[in-house]
């Protein structure tokens, strides 16, 4: 996945973070991250505001414990974390992500969100900024939006998500529970949204029911033109 969607052309360093299998292959651009097991088991969460409340669902105690540890093992201010199931369907656009990388920086963001505004988001929990790249308007997450933490790619300040981790949490705990941390201690969390339509979103099903992929995109294609309706979202020339 690396070499073919072109991740290695981007000159960044590059980590796979895993428990403890060695890779398969031996390449001297990517750097493997063991971050040793965690204890995963079929059980119910009893939290309110979790999904499917109430019912069977994996639990990961120390699914935290290991991103922690995979942030700790890193060596730069900002990190692009994608999960195992979020692959692109075209080449990575080298000089764009060049582009948020370097807009982070002189904008000193703490997280900047890199997917698209599907229909499961509401749109009333973001708001315009000033700020284009490439002529796409960038947006903000407002600090009372319900996921303020979120597992979709991201280019993260390390020390802000390392701020905001606490270990012993599962995946779904550090989503909601870690958007609460964030509210709790930043005013402004500093963070954006830079809709991008580049992988292919893990979600195909709504309310526990698989949604025919042609179906699926069809609605997230309309939604797209919702949101470039709802913000003002090409900049004129």
């Amino acid at each position: 996945m690396f070499n073919h969607f072109g991740f290695l052309d981007l000159g960044w360093p590059i980590h796979f973070c895993n428990e403890e299998i060695d890779l398969p292959f031996n390449d001297p651009r990517i750097t493997q991250i063991k971050t040793g097991k965690s204890k995963k088991y079929m059980g119910v969460e009893w939290r309110e505001w979790l999904p499917t409340f109430g019912g069977p669902k994996q639990v990961d105690e120390g699914w935290s414990d290991r991103l922690i540890a995979s942030l700790n093992s890193t060596q730069t201010k900002y990190v692009l974390y994608m999960q195992e199931d979020q692959w692109p369907f075209k080449q990575i656009d080298g000089k764009l992500f060049n582009r948020l990388l370097n807009f982070v920086f002189v904008h000193d963001v703490n997280g900047l969100r890199l997917h698209r505004l599907l229909s499961s988001y509401d749109l009333n929990e973001f708001e315009e900024t000033e700020y284009y790249i490439e002529n796409k308007k960038v947006l903000k997450v407002k600090r009372n939006a319900g996921f303020l933490l979120c597992h979709q790619p991201t280019i993260w300040n390390k020390d802000f998500l390392l701020d905001v981790s606490i270990h012993g949490e599962g995946f779904r705990d550090n989503e909601y529970a870690g958007s609460e941390r964030i509210r709790e201690k930043y005013k402004d969390p500093k963070i954006l949204l830079y809709n991008h339509h580049w992988f292919l979103e893990k979600s195909a099903s709504s309310a526990g029911l698989w949604i025919p992929e042609i179906e699926w995109e069809y609605r997230e294609v309309a939604r797209e033109r919702d949101v470039y309706k709802h913000f003002n979202m090409i900049k004129n020339e």
